[in-house]
């Protein structure tokens, strides 16, 4: 694992087990870690274990609209939000982060396992605000993929998922593949 002094990782399931350990580990080398778990008391005491380079979150990723963010924000339930645009689409996702950015919340982007187009569309999104610019993301699902219907496939460089320069969304769907899996 390339880790180096001051980068940033995203740890899912870090009150426990593996997550924590790789917690730890990135922490041991130097990154800043996102802890992200559902258990409240969990990842506040890995939190507070590991040190200031460490951050809990803890959130119901089930918020998809700007009222179920305030319910789970002010409630309790959650410490900040990650915003996934295949769960609520662009115009809702800009609401969303218009709640948040209201509350004070931290905001990072994730995605659902998305396929490289749906990757894109979360990445785009993100990349739009600075808000949702300023932090790491959960984008790399894509890369456990055997195939993708983009012609030309995203590409990781240093941790960065660049953004593509051209219209829309800068990338061109293979009508070969779409045909492959269409369904309908």
């Amino acid at each position: 694992m390339l880790i180096e002094p001051g980068q940033v990782a995203v740890v899912t399931g870090a009150a426990q087990g593996i997550g924590r350990a790789l917690a730890a580990e990135l922490v041991g080398r130097g990154a800043s870690v996102a802890l992200v778990d559902l258990h409240e008391g969990g990842v506040r005491q890995t939190a507070g274990e590991l040190g200031d380079t460490a951050v809990p979150f803890v959130a119901d990723e089930s918020a998809t609209n700007p009222g179920e963010v305030t319910r789970e924000l002010l409630g309790g339930s959650a410490t900040a939000l990650s915003i996934k645009t295949a769960r609520t689409g662009f115009t809702t996702s800009h609401r969303v982060l218009a709640q948040a950015e209201g509350l004070g919340t931290e905001v990072v982007m994730g995605n659902q396992i998305d396929g490289q187009l749906g990757t894109t569309c979360t990445a785009v999104f993100g990349a739009a605000f600075a808000a949702t610019s300023r932090r790491a993301g959960e984008l790399s699902n894509f890369l456990d993929m055997r195939d993708d219907l983009l012609t030309e496939p995203l590409e990781i460089r240093d941790g960065t998922l660049p953004i593509r320069p051209g219209p829309g969304l800068g990338v061109e769907i293979d009508p070969d593949k779409l045909a492959h899996y269409r369904q309908d």
